[in-house]
């Protein structure tokens, strides 16, 4: 069966998150408990081989280089720890991150319960900088745009609620005159179509520049 886009961005990417998450507290307990280590050592193992094995299957043209355990045997405490850790930061973690970047911004729409599910995932569990949040979550609102166009504006408002004058010229250098303020919405919103002045159900959520 294929997997889509959208199962990927709800499902297996933030699955994969929670495995690379379970493997690097088991490297933790193996490191303070050496009794328990031995056996830490084969989940480890197991689940290193097992995240890069699906993280190849959603770029299959562009593959995950398999990281070498042959050594894992004889690392003890925090050595084991910091190879782990060094595995998840160095390597996989970022490469999960640019596929969902990717993904995200090559899915055509999202639907809002699509929506909701992944800007939640995004918010408590990506494992990213607050700006790198601001920026998927911009992205975000943008896919969804079109199928739930009052998410879509509400999210890409709360996001700006948080950016800075100054972050603000460095993410929208084609915005010009004075920055956006938090909570003045007259200056960001219509109430009504600016050409016939009509008031509807929104189709489509835009911020100025887009």
């Amino acid at each position: 069966m294929m997997t889509t886009n959208i199962t990927i961005l709800t499902q297996t990417i933030p699955q994969l998150f929670q495995l690379c998450s379970t493997i690097r507290e088991a490297a933790a307990h193996g490191a303070q408990e050496p009794a328990a280590a031995p056996a830490m050592k084969a989940d480890i193992a197991a689940g290193i081989q097992a995240v890069e094995a699906t993280a190849r299957q959603i770029t299959p043209q562009d593959p995950l280089l398999s990281e070498d355990l042959s050594g894992i045997d004889a690392l003890e405490g925090e050595a084991l720890t910091s190879f782990v850790n060094g595995w998840f930061e160095g390597s996989v973690g970022p490469y999960l991150v640019s596929q969902f970047r990717r993904i995200l911004v090559e899915e055509c729409q999202v639907s809002q319960e699509d929506a909701q599910k992944i800007a939640h995932w995004i918010l408590n569990d990506m494992p990213i900088s607050p700006a790198g949040k601001r920026a998927v979550l911009l992205d975000l609102g943008i896919r969804c745009s079109e199928w739930a166009p009052e998410f879509s504006w509400n999210l890409m408002i709360q996001v700006l609620d948080t950016i800075s004058p100054e972050e603000q010229k460095q993410r929208f250098p084609h915005w010009s005159g004075e920055p956006y303020r938090p909570g003045l919405h007259p200056q960001t919103e219509f109430k009504a179509c600016p050409i016939c002045g009509g008031e509807g159900v929104p189709y489509h959520a835009a911020l100025s520049g887009r």
